[in-house]
């Protein structure tokens, strides 16, 4: 309240879906056209209401707010009404049911939430702002009926509070306005928008009358050509336009791809050693350096060059490689503490590369990172498939929480950090593809399309609003089910390539076990109705989350006769690179003609998996899932240079074709909206939802969860709910995988993390040497122990030595060298005896005397975390 809304967002447009064919009332609106000084009679008030179809406490006071506006527009033409509706549905069928017909409020779709985020985000609904002829806003409320889960609960006298508080705060402006400027009659000005039309009553594609052909799509070999209908009152095209292809001219020349050239090096650059195990998909990070800087987990980095994410699908994990390609190349191997689930069997990833400006500075995810996991949520096979998998959302800036340790602390620069998920979705298991869309119409940004591997869909998800890293929110997201758009998924692991054409709004998908490349234009298609009923599986059940079928897409076969096509990557001059999984080969098609350009085979064959091109080296990079290992191909240059634009028709109008797909359509969907009765009314924390019941209990999220502590009901048909689990704030269980590296056992943090027993942690404050936060402890080891020391005392390097003559002396017992950050590794063997501590070549920052005796006397049950207070020395128990 008090804020003035900002030139960005007035300027956006809205289409007005109810009522429509009405005198006076525009097709569309923008707020712009409602701002004034006040000073002239075209000043206005704005009421806009915040509805989702699915909610009873919105539909209650649907009718209140119609009766209201009806009414007060009566008395005050000035005053606009408008509604925002959301969720999934029909406009109209939504206004006939609950404002009984009336010409008010105006309604609008507000299908990517818009008009929403503008004013409520995440606030209580059915909910209301009030602004006044500045375009600022002066009331904002939530709706009596709010909290109430049945529609007759709210009473009559309860919904009436609305109109009173609306009449209320309406009254107040015109009163302010009359003080300013006096008894200012309003005149009534349509807003910029044209009339809304009657649509034809039209038939079927046979009664139609086409135009002539278009010339050809290009000038040699095989193209297409379109004519398009001329619409009458008998005429419905399924299209409004018909393709065929053509033969134009000789066959088209040999073409030379730069990033193939006429000949080819394959440099292997990353491999097993660097911990790729069943490499998969590719991404390139838009910000390199951003993530670790020069210096993580104890090891130097380039900032330099290309950086590139690797699903490492074996590990359930991520690899990072810095500058790749140059001597200065780094990898590390990351991955969430619960990969068993944010990242079981990773296939592919996404950036959002679209930069923060083109969003509000506080609704910033450039450089957010989606992946996609072929998984059925079976936590490594351990438990029977639930089916509640879907893509997990990271935001890759390092700060705390992004980044945690084992613990949940912030991460040190020597230890090993983990991702903490920003928000993850849950209607797609078995994903096998994943691809930011570019758009810059959401608020957010966090638009992903994904493939549902278990139904052989596409889905598009916006996450909207992340719930943020440590939270479990999912109640504010849309998603949207495209059946129509079927593919098949290959064979296990294997990613399905996806990319989003930013100009044309195309999206081509990887048909795998189809052996296609689909084109689908993501704008076309329609709300069909909720796949609550048919889809049971879904990450929250308040009405705030959409999920909805969209039918009526158009898409169509981009190539076909492929051999598993697995990864793709756009490249200049309108080219598309197909990977084929079964033969190792990279294929180079032109996006407007379909035309195969190129085609050259890999040395590695058969694998072949994600493919993505270098940014700033324009180089093709792919990896082999089967061989472990990610390649750059150098090309050579080519002796014929014939651009591959050269094959398109100059007199084929591509700008014409473009437009008429983007509109051609005429879908006929259910009139309805989504029964009530599928929602949770009553707006809670619905925490991190599957369908069963112990992870829908709100409960689950305050103290029952320690109820889950002792539970061994862990089988694979046993009851014990894993997600549960992560719900209840169990990074250790013993029913989950243990987390520990090197042998250790881990012990739950709850909420945080876990501690590990084999871990140590060395730290230097005031000139002192602390052990996990205790100066100059003695600890006690056992025998055949593997033990982590993680020191980060920058500057003093810690070591052990043994406590005789020779004080520093490391090498008689193969004591490891001095580290000052980083992590050091202690095999406790039956010769070792007693060990100091200090810092190397420091007398004065302590010695480490006295010394536990050289041959230590057997401690019964040792406990692997015990410290006491004694001089620095290290006790091992036999």
């Amino acid at each position: 309240v008090g804020s003035a809304v900002p030139d960005a967002d007035l300027a956006k447009t809205f289409a007005i879906c109810h009522p429509t064919n009405v005198v006076g009332v525009p097709s569309s609106v923008r707020l712009a056209d409602y701002k004034s000084d006040g000073s002239t009679a075209s000043w206005r008030i704005t009421v806009i209401a915040n509805q989702y179809t699915g909610c009873n406490a919105g539909r209650r006071e649907a009718a209140v707010f119609a009766a209201h506006a009806t009414q007060n527009v009566q008395a005050h033409p000035n005053v606009v009404y408008l509604a925002s509706l959301k969720g999934g549905g029909s406009c109209s069928y939504w206004a006939q049911l609950f404002s009984g017909n009336l010409n008010q409020p105006w309604s609008t779709s507000d299908k990517d939430y818009v008009l929403r985020d503008m004013f409520f985000d995440d606030y209580p609904h059915p909910s209301y702002v009030v602004l006044d002829w500045t375009m600022t806003v002066r009331y904002k409320f939530v709706g009596p009926c709010c909290g109430y889960a049945e529609y007759s609960q709210c009473t009559d006298s309860t919904a009436a509070g609305l109109t009173s508080a609306l009449a209320s705060a309406v009254q107040a402006l015109i009163t302010e306005h009359q003080q300013k400027f006096g008894n200012l009659l309003p005149v009534v000005q349509g807003p910029t928008g044209s009339p809304s039309q009657v649509p034809a009553n039209v038939t079927a594609d046979t009664a139609c009358t086409w135009g002539a052909w278009s010339p050809c799509s290009q000038v040699c070999g095989t193209g297409f050509q379109y004519r398009v209908a001329v619409t009458s009152a008998t005429c419905n095209p399924v299209r409004l336009y018909q393709t065929q292809s053509c033969q134009s001219g000789p066959s088209c020349p040999n073409f030379c791809q730069a990033e193939f050239g006429d000949s080819q090096e394959f440099r292997s650059l990353v491999t097993s050693s660097d911990g790729l195990k069943s490499p998969r998909g590719l991404d390139f990070h838009p910000i390199p350096g951003r993530h670790l800087g020069t210096f993580s987990e104890a090891r130097n980095f380039s900032t330099q060059g290309d950086e590139l994410w690797v699903a490492n699908g074996g590990n359930h994990s991520l690899i990072i490689v810095t500058d790749l390609g140059s001597v200065s190349q780094g990898a590390l191997e990351r991955q969430d503490r619960g990969y068993y689930h944010y990242m079981h069997d990773i296939t592919s990833l996404a950036f959002n590369k679209v930069d923060g400006a083109a969003f509000r500075g506080d609704r910033d995810t450039y450089a957010y990172m989606a992946t996609c996991q072929d998984s059925m949520n079976t936590y490594l096979g351990q438990k029977q498939p639930n089916y509640f998998m879907g893509p997990s959302l990271y935001d890759t800036a390092p700060q705390y929480k992004n980044l945690v340790s084992n613990r949940g602390t912030a991460c040190t620069p020597a230890e090993r950090c983990f991702f903490l998920h920003a928000d993850m979705l849950h209607e797609s298991p078995q994903c096998t593809g994943i691809v930011h869309d570019p758009e810059t119409v959401t608020a957010w940004g966090t638009v992903y399309w994904a493939l549902d591997g278990w139904r052989g869909h596409v889905v598009r998800y916006d996450f909207q609003k992340p719930h943020g890293p440590g939270l479990m929110d999912h109640s504010l997201a849309s998603v949207r089910r495209y059946p129509q758009v079927t593919f098949t998924k290959g064979p296990p692991g294997v990613p399905a390539g996806m990319v989003l054409d930013p100009v044309t709004r195309v999206l081509y998908i990887a048909d795998v076990g189809g052996g296609r490349v689909l084109a689908m234009k993501v704008d076309t298609g329609a709300y069909a109705r909720t796949a609550r009923e048919e889809y049971p599986i879904f990450s929250s059940r308040l009405p705030s989350f959409e999920y909805s079928i969209y039918e009526c897409s158009e898409v169509s076969v981009f190539a076909s006769g492929l051999q598993a096509p697995s990864g793709l990557a756009m490249g200049r001059n309108s080219v598309l690179f197909v990977a084929e999984y079964t033969t190792g080969r990279l294929l180079a098609y032109h996006l407007q003609t379909q035309e195969l350009l190129q085609a050259i085979s890999t040395p590695q064959g058969l694998g072949i998996a994600g493919l993505a091109i270098s940014p700033s080296l324009r180089r093709l990079v792919y990896s082999n899932m089967r061989l472990d290992t990610v390649v750059m191909v150098d090309p050579g240059v080519c002796a014929v240079t014939t651009a591959a634009d050269t094959i398109v028709n100059p007199a084929f109008n591509a700008s014409e074709f473009t437009a008429l797909s983007a509109v051609a359509a005429q879908c006929t969907t259910s009139n309805t909206i989504p029964n009530a009765s599928l929602f949770e009314q009553v707006h809670v924390d619905s925490g991190y939802a599957d369908n069963n019941e112990a992870v829908q209990n709100d409960n689950i999220m305050d103290a029952n969860a320690s109820l889950l502590a002792n539970r061994t009901d862990c089988g694979y048909a046993e009851p014990l709910n894993f997600d549960a689990l992560l719900l209840g704030g169990y990074f250790c269980h013993t029913c989950l995988p243990e987390p520990c590296l090197d042998g250790g056992q881990c012990t739950n943090i709850q909420w945080s993390g876990y501690n590990c027993s084999n871990e140590h942690h060395i730290t230097v404050q005031d000139a002192k040497i602390l052990v996990n936060g205790v100066s100059m402890a003695t600890l006690a080891l056992t025998l055949g122990e593997t033990y982590r020391f993680i020191i980060n005392s920058p500057g003093y390097p810690f070591h052990f030595f043994v406590p005789d003559s020779v004080r520093h002396s490391r090498t008689a017992r193969g004591l490891p060298s001095p580290v000052d950050v980083g992590v050091m590794r202690l095999v406790v063997d039956q010769n070792m005896g007693a060990l100091g501590y200090g810092i190397y070549n420091r007398p004065d920052m302590g010695t480490g005397l006295p010394f536990i005796p050289a041959t230590p006397q057997a401690q019964p049950n040792p406990s692997p975390n015990s410290v006491r207070e004694q001089a620095g020395s290290i006790d091992t128990a036999c």
